[in-house]
């Protein structure tokens, strides 16, 4: 069994593709509860306008759609033993619907429209976490009535991992960049460093800070937006980095001394200094969408510099 639900607007625009019929395609409208009116469509937009005059409703109406898989049926008698399992896990039992049957090619389906707005509370009824109740519905539907189960899973929110990825994009957006070309800078002078103190500087150079965290072992500053460093190395696992970053411990500067009103290690901007800061931007080309060229104009400006520091060595 399939059920899914949506709210929505648009309740003359609903009723006539509840009674669309064609070649194919059966309409019957199985019942109505909550309204006089026998014309879906002035019932649907009665509803609609019930709610907009009394509430700050924007989509006041619910519509389901309950299906089978390909072979199996059910009487009309389950249908509604389904419906009602499902309005009491959704709070919808005493509100005004219209249940619509249609039967394509010999197997039906059903669609349900609720009115949202409660009259008693004078607000609509909140339909957070519906998804849940569809799946859990089905699969008791599913056993009660011998169907064959299916292995469907509601969608959930983005993980914790997706909603920090979303963010650094946004933050690279508002720093003037993309988080593309700062992910292929960052990569690009950690292949080219060999201990951690040399990453740390190669970055500096670019105008990219590297401060110990309070709550991760690194932050990586540009333009005053802060990043994770092991999300920006996309396929450099955290042990990975934190056994770079030892072969030379982590180098204190005057930037870890500055502190926020939530504890956070920002670079401190008290001493007027000539070197780059964190507020620098990117040459030109490490804006540029082409994380390859980026990549490639960082290789060669690394390799220019390489010389010069093995003259200081010796």
């Amino acid at each position: 069994m399939i059920i899914k639900g949506q709210s929505r607007k648009d309740g003359a625009q609903l009723a006539r593709y509840l009674l669309r019929e064609h070649n194919q395609q059966r309409v019957i409208v199985m019942d109505q509860r909550g309204s006089a009116a026998d014309d879906l469509s002035t019932i649907l937009q009665s509803w609609e306008a019930e709610a907009y005059a009394m509430s700050r409703a924007r989509k006041p109406l619910y519509h389901i759609q309950i299906r089978l898989p390909k072979g199996e049926a059910l009487s009309d008698g389950q249908w509604l033993e389904t419906l009602d399992r499902l309005e009491e896990r959704l709070k919808l039992q005493d509100q005004p619907r219209a249940i619509v049957k249609h039967i394509l090619n010999g197997e039906a389906h059903l669609h349900i429209v609720y009115s949202r707005f409660d009259e008693e509370r004078g607000r609509l009824v909140k339909m957070s976490h519906d998804a849940r109740a569809h799946h859990a519905v089905a699969r008791e539907m599913e056993r009660e009535f011998g169907l064959r189960e299916l292995n469907s899973t509601p969608k959930r929110g983005r993980t914790g991992s997706q909603r920090t990825r979303s963010l650094e994009h946004k933050l690279a957006k508002e720093a003037g960049t993309t988080r593309q070309a700062v992910c292929a800078v960052v990569r690009a002078v950690w292949d080219a460093s060999r201990t951690g103190r040399e990453f740390q500087n190669r970055l500096e150079k670019l105008g990219i800070d590297m401060t110990p965290g309070e709550r991760r072992d690194y932050n990586v500053w540009h333009n005053g937006k802060r990043y994770s460093p092991v999300r920006l190395l996309d396929g450099v696992a955290t042990a990975e980095f934190r056994a770079k970053m030892q072969l030379d411990p982590p180098r204190f500067t005057d930037h870890a001394r500055g502190q926020t009103k939530d504890d956070q290690v920002r670079p401190d901007r008290s001493q007027g200094t000539s070197r780059k800061t964190s507020n620098t931007r990117l040459a030109p080309e490490t804006r540029r969408a082409d994380a390859n060229a980026i990549v490639a104009s960082l290789n060669r400006r690394l390799n220019e510099q390489r010389p010069k520091e093995r003259d200081r060595d010796v």
